[in-house]
């Protein structure tokens, strides 16, 4: 599976027919990138966001992946990242965290998209953190509520 203009690959994660990892070489300016394959080197995609020196990702569930990058986008930070399958999916989760954390890592998801990993402090302490994805039920009821108090207070004017 190691795609050309890759000196190294390695594969950290699979579901279904689909697989995750990172690798290096001439392709990526020596510079490690996720890289998300489905069983060839030819079916490999390059993950690694705009703004990224260098990424990994970890796990992988149905067409989601996880991990990490670093670059001038995170302040040359480590972020854990999410993606649906390209580059440009990619989301920062780093900002869902309370202030106070400086680096923090994805390293599996499950099939309802809930992710775990670790953030570290800035004394360096890890931390285990889990970004929970809202039940489809509370996210309809956060709509439908929204929806009755634009029309209550249209009903108001």
């Amino acid at each position: 599976m190691n795609p050309s203009g890759f000196t190294r690959s390695i594969a950290r994660g699979i579901s279904g027919n689909q697989q995750v990892g990172y690798g290096y070489g001439s392709a990526t300016g020596n510079k490690e990138h996720a890289l998300l394959w489905g069983g060839s080197a030819a079916s490999c995609v390059d993950l690694n966001p705009g703004g990224f020196t260098y990424s990994y990702a970890w796990g992988i569930s149905g067409n989601q992946q996880v991990g990490a990058g670093n670059g001038s986008a995170t302040g040359n930070r480590e972020h854990a990242l999410l993606w649906s399958g390209s580059a440009d999916s990619f989301i920062d989760l780093h900002q869902f965290l309370p202030t106070g954390f400086v680096g923090s890592y994805a390293y599996g998801i499950d099939s309802y998209g809930n992710i775990a990993g670790r953030a570290n402090d800035s004394l360096g302490v890890d931390h285990a953190i889990v970004w929970i994805v809202p039940e489809p039920a509370t996210v309809m009821l956060l709509a439908v509520g929204g929806v009755l108090l634009r029309k209550r207070a249209k009903g108001k004017r």
